[in-house]
């Protein structure tokens, strides 16, 4: 069989051609095109899309773009994609699905509409992600591709129905601190009825999906696209906030722990004058198990239960918010002060400048709440600067806001508080108003039954005191008011109970304790400063001041040093001025104070009891005084007062007040006595009257203590006691009524650190003491009022060579005496003394004179009877000169020619010159009347010398008289009677004088050291 040629093929058509009608041609003809067309649609078409759509997308989305099949129903013009999938530039698939579904309607091209029936993509898939730079993997793509100059007619889109099912997102963000990384899916989409214009209320639609994390997100709702609107309502369910902390943690100061937040939001949207319009309403939101920390810390600081936000409504455009109700229920605040500061401060704070920025440059907003309340809820009070950690907690916390609004911040906001407090029991009350702005506030809150020992380290915090017991209850009234110009003006109306409190020092030893403390009245304005209190009634206070073994009292440390102490000098600007403060009165019932002295052992202890009166009308002003009234025991027996005027309130402290202590019994003060004394105190009380003054920060006391019937034991051997006679001492200041009375002044500056009275005390009565046991005329001079400044009243002076008393020393001996007859347990040793030198020369040369006076006397008499006495006697010169001849040659010349052997002279029956030597010596010795005196017929002869032996030469008269007294017959004994004798003196002129018992003084052997009389006291 031939194959025919294109010749033969034509005229067989041609034949053909003659056959056939033109209408069986025709419709021959459309059935062959459509054949084709069926063809074409279903077997080629499909493979020529698949290639252009993998090479045109690749262009375009410039990635390598695959697709798995490509159908096409020419009958229904539809079209499905299959397995399309776009690998991205690290051949990593970025997007795709499994199937694309269109169904296109042809016809709806006559009426300008671009028609679907029905868009359905299944399996869709699609991974984006942002890198370290910060860039979006298909930035490339969606980056503008500029704009056609002629974009020609729009088209009107219309889809009857578009689905999206089983879509699937990933979603990571390596440019945040924290990298991001989220899966969405799978995810619902379905939209009927949508074209691009139209009236009406738009295509109804739904979406929903889920992450990986379990959050779910749905909307159901229209959406219509010209204009573009929507309303409907969005849902989300168990959002995890902390999830996205890489997209807020750069605007705030703390890490969420934990916590979820489901919402319902119904809202409308529409594009009004190229404006968005935004219109929330019945919104809730609803946030549950929230747990707040600080950067980088594990341990939460705030949680909260559930936070619910009821009806909110919102308008973007008015730019309003309201809510009727928000509220906190069960959870728990953690305040916790650290040396970093508050941390709830640091959660608040911002790392960035963007959070002052105002989110839109629109205009403020106006926000809304219509109450804001808590309940359940506990505050837990934390300070870790105090020296020993402090806790406090408020447990069943209920808090109500009601009435806030940012349009009217200052509207007055009621404010309700309660809240118990822990540990120790005790409930917070507060209510009133609160307004923002200005800042004003209107409150009354109490504290009623509350322990004070949680709140101990606060106070340890300003003193060295523990409170280790008590319960207080406080009532205020608090206002705040904004000035017309100025600072705020704070005021507030208190009264403050603290009961049954005790509290010890740092090292736990008792300090101070009480029944009750009751401050009424305390009115305080800041503007001006001023406080004020009524009344302070303190019951059965006992306070216990302990001196510890270094002699530091425990109450000296109590205060902690905050820094240096402002400067005293100079004055001060009236805003430097600290506030005015007035006590009207202060009454103390029942008080004691518990005194004990460590350093000494056996330890000293003693007491101030039932101490009881007021103090009135204590102000800062430097002018005012308040009004003292104390009055106590000591040890339960004797009484003491204080009274006076003080201002212990002002910058410039002013005191003067006097101070009465009756009959006190000494023996809790016998370790005192025995350490400072030397001796074991027998018994003894005392009274003191003393006045203490303190101007300008310094003090000037004055005080008379009077000490009664005190005896002394054994010894002690203490070092610290001073090494005098103790018991003189005490004789000399005992009075006659067996009193012992001391002044005692004290000075000193307030602001001098090593100024203490009680040391100082201490030392004036030792040292007082001792001067009386080492000094004891010089103390009497200065008790009795004796002679000249510094002048010896131990001492009684004489001319020498007598024992006879001058004016002068009488007077001295006056104030002794004074003295012996006031301190009867005195005595006195008088002891007499002679200077061998003067003294002796002085008897010497009055004896020569004497013996030259008396044979003078002699001879004068013989010649004159009427010279009677030797003392009318004239003594020549020449005659005395003779006389000390005669005695030279008596005294001198005999004894040396008696030595030698010479013969005594002879014995005649008249021997004037052996009566007249009688009479130079018997006379003298014997003190015997003289002799009338001889006849003429005996007048002496001068003697003759030794037969057969030249008369020895004579010396000048001034070698004779020098010789002469050496050896006259004067020497210890007649020094000894001269001592004697002015003792006697003495002795005698105080008991005649100064009325002196005689038995409480005694002579003292005869001493050598001077023309004088020493006295000495026993």
């Amino acid at each position: 069989m031939t194959t025919p040629n294109i010749r033969e093929l034509r005229r067989q058509r041609a034949r053909r051609d003659t056959h056939w009608p033109l209408g069986v041609r025709l419709l021959l003809a459309a059935a062959g095109l459509y054949v084709i067309y069926l063809l074409v649609g279903f077997f080629v078409l499909p493979s020529i899309l698949k290639t252009q759509i993998e090479r045109r997308a690749s262009a375009q989305l410039k990635r390598e773009v695959r697709v798995g099949r490509v159908a096409f129903n020419p009958l229904t013009l539809s079209l499905r994609i299959e397995k399309l999938m776009v690998i991205d530039h690290d051949h990593e698939p970025l997007m795709g699905w499994s199937s694309l579904f269109v169904n296109f309607q042809l016809f709806a091209l006559l009426s300008d509409e671009v028609h679907f029936s029905e868009i359905e993509l299944d399996g869709f898939a699609a991974r984006l992600s942002v890198s370290k730079q910060g860039v979006l993997n298909i930035a490339d793509i969606t980056a503008p591709q500029g704009s056609a100059d002629n974009p020609g007619k729009a088209w009107i889109l219309r889809i009857d129905r578009l689905a999206v099912n089983r879509a699937e997102f990933d979603y990571s963000d390596e440019s945040r601190a924290e990298p991001f990384k989220t899966h969405l899916g799978p995810t619902t989409f379905v939209l009927r009825e949508f074209r691009t214009s139209g009236a009406g209320a738009g295509a109804p639609g739904v979406f929903s999906a889920r992450t990986e994390a379990g959050e779910s997100l749905q909307w159901t709702g229209r959406l219509a696209l010209a204009p573009l609107r929507s309303n409907g309502e969005v849902r989300v369910e168990q959002v995890a906030l902390k999830k996205y902390a890489p997209y807020y943690s750069g605007l705030v100061q703390f890490d969420i722990l934990n916590g979820t937040l489901d919402a319902q939001i119904p809202y409308v949207f529409s594009i009004e004058h190229n404006q968005p319009q935004v219109k929330l309403s019945e919104t809730s939101v609803q946030v549950r198990n929230v747990e707040l920390a600080e950067r980088h810390r594990a341990d939460a600081i705030v949680v909260l239960k559930s936070i619910d936000v009821a009806q909110g409504a919102a308008d973007l455009q008015a730019r309003t918010v309201e809510v009727n109700r928000v509220v906190l229920a069960g959870g728990r605040i953690v305040a916790r002060r650290d040396a970093n500061g508050i941390n709830l401060a640091r959660l608040a704070g911002s790392t960035d400048g963007s959070a002052g920025k105002s989110a839109s440059a629109g205009g403020a907003w106006n926000a809304k709440v219509n109450e804001v309340s808590a309940k359940d809820f506990a505050v837990t009070v934390e300070d870790r600067t105090t020296p020993r950690p402090a806790s406090v907690e408020l447990n069943n916390l209920v808090f109500s806001l009601k009435r806030f609004s940012l349009a009217d911040l200052g509207v007055a906001l009621p404010v309700e508080l309660r809240a118990g407090i822990a540990p120790g029991g005790g409930e917070l009350r507060a209510e009133g108003t609160v307004g923002l702005q200005p800042l004003t506030a209107d409150l009354s809150a109490s504290v009623e039954g509350t322990s004070l020992a949680p709140l101990s380290p606060w106070v340890e915090s300003l003193a060295n005191v523990r409170v280790t017991d008590g319960v207080a209850s406080i009532r205020a009234k608090v206002r705040l008011k904004p000035p017309a110009q100025g600072a705020m003006n704070l005021s507030a109306n208190a009264d403050v109970d603290l009961s049954l409190v005790k509290s010890t020092d740092a090292g736990g030893a008792d300090l101070a304790s009480w029944k009750s403390l009751a401050v009424h009245g305390i009115e305080y304005s800041s503007t001006p400063a001023r406080l004020t209190v009524a009344d302070v009634t303190l019951a059965d206070p006992t306070f216990n001041v302990v001196a510890r073994e270094d002699k530091s009292l425990n109450v000296s440390t109590l205060l902690r040093q905050q820094g240096e102490p402002a400067s005293r000098g100079g004055t001060s600007s009236p805003e430097a001025a600290g506030p005015f403060i007035a006590i009207d009165r202060i009454a103390l019932a029942n008080g004691s104070v518990l005194y004990a002295d460590e350093s000494v052992q056996p330890n000293v202890r003693t007491s101030l009891d039932q101490l009881s009166g007021t103090v009135t009308g204590l102000t800062s002003a430097a002018i005012d005084r308040g009004e003292v009234n104390l009055n106590g025991r000591i040890a339960g027996a004797a009484s003491v007062s204080a009274t006076g005027k003080v201002n212990v309130l002002s910058d410039q402290p002013a005191v003067d007040v006097r101070i009465d202590i009756r009959n006190s019994d000494l023996s809790p003060l016998g370790p005192y006595i025995a350490k400072f004394i030397g001796y074991k105190l027998s018994s003894g009380s005392a009274s003191l009257d003393a006045r203490a003054r303190v101007a300008n920060r310094r003090l000037d006391s004055s005080a008379n203590l009077v000490v009664e019937n005190f005896n002394l034991g054994d010894a002690t051997n203490s070092p610290d006691a001073p090494h005098v006679p103790i018991h003189l001492a005490l004789a000399l200041l005992r009075d006659a009524q067996g009193k012992i009375t001391i002044d005692l002044p004290v000075q000193g500056s307030l602001d001098d650190p090593s100024f203490q009275i009680g040391p100082v005390v201490t030392h004036v009565i030792v040292n007082l003491i001792t001067r009386a046991a080492t000094s004891p005329f010089s103390l009497i001079g200065a008790m009795f009022g004796g002679g000249r400044p510094g002048e010896d009243l131990s001492v009684v002076s004489f001319a020498v060579g007598s024992s006879e008393l001058d004016p002068s020393n009488a007077k001295k001996l006056d104030v002794v005496g004074k003295a012996l007859r006031e301190r009867p347990g005195l005595r006195l040793a008088v002891v007499g003394s002679a200077d061998t030198a003067s003294d002796l020369a002085t008897l010497r040369d009055a004896e020569l004179e004497r013996r030259i006076r008396e044979e003078v006397f002699v001879q004068a008499r013989a010649l004159d009877p009427t010279i009677t006495t030797p003392d009318r006697a004239v003594v020549s010169r020449e005659a005395a000169d003779a006389v000390i001849a005669h005695l030279y040659r008596e005294l001198i010349l005999k004894p040396q020619e008696t030595v030698i052997g010479a013969p005594p002279p002879a014995k005649s029956e008249a021997q004037p010159e052996r009566k007249r030597s009688r009479w130079f010596f018997v006379r003298w010795f014997s003190r015997d009347k003289p002799e009338p005196p001889a006849q003429a017929s005996t007048k002496p002869k001068p003697s003759l010398p030794a037969p057969n032996k030249a008369p020895t030469p004579l010396p000048n008269l001034d070698e004779m008289r020098a010789k002469v007294k050496q050896a006259l017959p004067i020497g210890e004994a007649e020094l000894n009677r001269l001592a004697n004798d002015r003792a006697e003196r003495v002795r005698r002129y105080l008991v005649q004088f100064n009325q002196v018992d005689p038995a409480r003084m005694e002579v003292g052997p005869a001493a050598r050291g001077g023309a004088r009389v020493n006295l000495q006291l026993r």
